[in-house]
């Protein structure tokens, strides 16, 4: 089993992404292992040590988000990144806390108008005086 250093987790069942994260991690001399789903990652994360995890919210279900930011708590040592689309951003779309760019994406003031669930907004102090 590699060191806690070396070996990197991402959850995602897209491809394309494991293959770009695979070949980013061999040239930083990283141990990539990926898991398709939350299930399959807790159970790497039980079975040993990882210095991060990356999960892809593009790819988790929207009711899974909770469960996978659980997935902290058996890796408290382990750097976390959520990775996250535009798509995901959506004011009616489920999830405990984002980070939103700025300016807001297009649209997003629209969306933010219609929607019944409620939102709160963080904003430093420059932002909010801007």
């Amino acid at each position: 089993m590699a060191e806690a250093k070396g070996r990197l987790l991402v959850v995602t069942n897209d491809k394309a992404l494991a293959d770009q994260m695979a070949s980013a991690a061999s040239a930083r001399g990283l141990e990539l292992a990926c898991a398709a789903g939350l299930r399959e990652a807790a159970a790497q994360l039980s079975a040993g040590v990882c210095a991060a995890l990356v999960v892809d919210f593009g790819r988790i279900p929207a009711a899974e988000r909770e469960a996978a930011l659980a997935l902290r708590q058996n890796a408290p040592r382990a750097a976390c990144f959520f990775l996250e689309t535009n798509l995901s951003i959506a004011p009616d779309t489920p999830a405990s806390l984002r980070q939103l760019p700025w300016p807001l994406p297009s649209g997003f003031a629209d969306k933010l108008r219609v929607t019944e669930r409620p939102v709160v907004m963080l904003a430093d102090q420059t932002l909010f005086a801007t």
